[in-house]
């Protein structure tokens, strides 16, 4: 438990890719995760991978738990 905590506190401010159920992926700044495990992120874009691979910024987003099926840490953070 205590290195998977290490980890998001090393992740922290570094750029994480987020999967959702619905086929988007998000990519921004991680800035933490709340008790429900929802993430939240800044400077966010998003991109749709079935119809166009169209990409747009929508900022600051908060992904419910329940629609998050990947997350990975792109960049960590010094």
């Amino acid at each position: 438990m205590a290195d998977a905590l290490e980890l998001v506190r090393s992740s922290l401010d570094g750029t994480i890719c987020v999967g959702l159920s619905d086929g988007r992926i998000l990519t921004g700044t991680f800035l933490c995760l709340d008790k429900q495990k929802n993430v939240l992120m800044r400077d966010t874009k998003e991109t749709r991978l079935e119809t166009d691979q169209a990409e747009r910024h929508i900022g600051l987003v908060l992904v419910p738990f329940q629609h998050v099926k990947s997350c990975h840490a792109l960049r960590m953070r010094n």
